[in-house]
């Protein structure tokens, strides 16, 4: 939660910022006050807390993993392959790349990639293959979708843009009818639709995967890009699109033109998985929205709304707390 926290709230992205991140809670005391430390403390912080977690999963009498879970229970818990994962995406958004290429590899090593058969089944809850950690939820508890993402009633309030489908080879890649069905007349992102044994009556309540090796090959083909290492970046990309997409020729992208093609990848790949957002941010983009969009369409990478405002309760509760610059 600290991880996601300092995404929305920290200012700045770089491992050693010394701009405004956010209060590392590790101990409950309700009369505490908590400041505004350095993005540089904020991960300090983050990342102790994960190579504690870590040492000490080296010594459980147990796997936290029952090796007699279903698909339905399976990779519900956060073991020490999520705990490296987790490791993995921090580093890489903080720009540490050896770290990132060493913990991505770990969790690459433990948890291959689905092949073609079993992705869609992934986003149906009846198969767990490449899932590192899913939050789990049925319908007596709903769930990310429920209400948002499925088609009964035309209630679908997530329309893909016409240039993120153009991304895709609809016929040939396996993720075009997994996330997406057209229904009626309307094309709408079906990624969290229902598990298999409620698709005859969608209800948008699929387990939420918040890691998946997927996202740790394009972790690590993006840190190798980083290092100058383009022919292990390249490997990785091609083994994740050859995975992905039937019939697929490997390409040769380098330099500048690999890193474009990765962070297509990820917007391919991981479409709704809370992963875009950030990557726009970290890079210092600018979204320019040319479809389906009709206001609002531009925001400059040194627009105040990358960063959010710390709420006025907050505030109001904890004056210690420091605003966002620009609120």
């Amino acid at each position: 939660m600290h991880v996601d926290i300092l995404r929305y709230w920290g200012e700045g992205s770089e491992r050693n910022s010394t701009l405004k991140g956010i209060p590392f809670v590790s101990t409950f005391d309700i009369e505490q006050k908590p400041s505004r430390p350095t993005v540089k403390v904020t991960y300090d912080s983050i990342i102790k807390n994960l190579w504690d977690a870590k040492a000490l999963m080296q010594d459980m009498d147990n796997d936290i993993q029952s090796p007699t879970s279903t698909a339905a229970t399976a990779r519900g818990y956060i073991d020490e392959l999520g705990v490296n994962a987790t490791l993995a995406r921090i580093y890489n958004y903080a720009g540490e790349s050896d770290s990132a290429i060493k913990y991505s590899s770990l969790a690459i090593t433990a948890r291959p990639l689905a092949n073609r058969t079993n992705f869609p089944l992934i986003w149906q809850d009846a198969n767990t293959s490449e899932v590192i950690w899913s939050v789990k939820f049925t319908p007596l508890n709903s769930g990310v979708g429920d209400n948002v993402y499925y088609p009964v009633g035309n209630r679908a309030s997530y329309r893909p843009t016409t240039n993120l489908i153009s991304l895709y080879d609809q016929t040939n890649d396996v993720r075009f009818a997994s996330y997406f069905r057209t229904i009626g007349t309307r094309l709408v992102l079906t990624k969290y639709l229902a598990k298999q044994a409620a698709l005859s009556k969608p209800d948008g309540i699929t387990d939420f995967k918040v890691l998946r090796t997927g996202e740790m090959y394009l972790i690590r083909a993006e840190a190798y890009t980083r290092k100058g290492q383009d022919v292990l970046a390249l490997a990785d990309l091609n083994t994740l699109r050859s995975t992905r997409i039937s019939g697929f020729i490997a390409g040769s992208e380098t330099g500048t033109a690999l890193l474009n093609a990765i962070f297509t990848e990820r917007r391919k790949e991981l479409v709704c998985e809370n992963q875009r957002w950030f990557d726009l941010k970290r890079t210092n983009r600018t979204i320019n929205r040319t479809t389906n969009c009709t206001g609002f369409c531009t925001l400059a990478p040194d627009a105040r709304e990358w960063v959010w405002p710390v709420p006025q309760t907050e505030i109001l509760a904890n004056g210690s707390i420091e605003q966002t610059d620009g609120y």
